[in-house]
Formats: C-alpha cells, sequence, structure tokens
C-alpha cells in the first residue's frame, strides 16, 4: 500500500487542528517561509508583529477554524508568542 507524500502533513495538520493552537508555525518553519519568499517578504518582513511568516501563520489558522474570526486568530497568535518567550502583541483586531 503506497502513501500519498501529503498523508503526513495531512495528520499534522488534523492533530494541531485539534490542539487548537497556531499549526501553521509548527508545519512550516519562519527559514522555509524566507527562503521559499525571498526578497518578496520584505514586503511585511519590516514590521513589527504581522511580517510574512506570521501572516502565512495566522490567516490560514484563521480561515481553517469554526469561527473564522480575527479574535481567535489573534487570541492564537498572542499565545504562541508568549509560549515562545515573546511579549503579547495587543488583541485588538481593528474591525
Amino acid at each position: 500500500m503506497s502513501h500519498h507524500p501529503f498523508d503526513s502533513f495531512r495528520r499534522r495538520v488534523h492533530h494541531a487542528r485539534q490542539c487548537g493552537d497556531l499549526y501553521f508555525a509548527s508545519l512550516i518553519s519562519k527559514e522555509t517561509i524566507e527562503s521559499v519568499f525571498g526578497e518578496a517578504s520584505s514586503i511585511l518582513g519590516a514590521a513589527r508583529i504581522y511580517n510574512t511568516s506570521v501572516m502565512l501563520w495566522v490567516f490560514p489558522s484563521q480561515v481553517m477554524s469554526i469561527h473564522h474570526g480575527c479574535v481567535s486568530a489573534v487570541a492564537k497568535l498572542i499565545t504562541y508568542r508568549v509560549a515562545n518567550g515573546q511579549p503579547a502583541c495587543s488583541a485588538q483586531t481593528g474591525t
């Protein structure tokens, strides 16, 4: 029985979604994003909080969540930042 190359990725996404965290951060590293986007990552790279990596971690998790709201996505980012020794960002979503 052969396995599809994305089976492992799908399992990891499924597991991460059950945990409710900022799962794309564990699936796609900042270094990978920077290498793929190259100079284009500088468009958001100067942003203090919402740089290219963060946008690629937060937005898909927002779209894939049950709630689809900014509040939930920002809460996940705050949790991720604090868990990684960074200061919490503002919970204000601008909506």
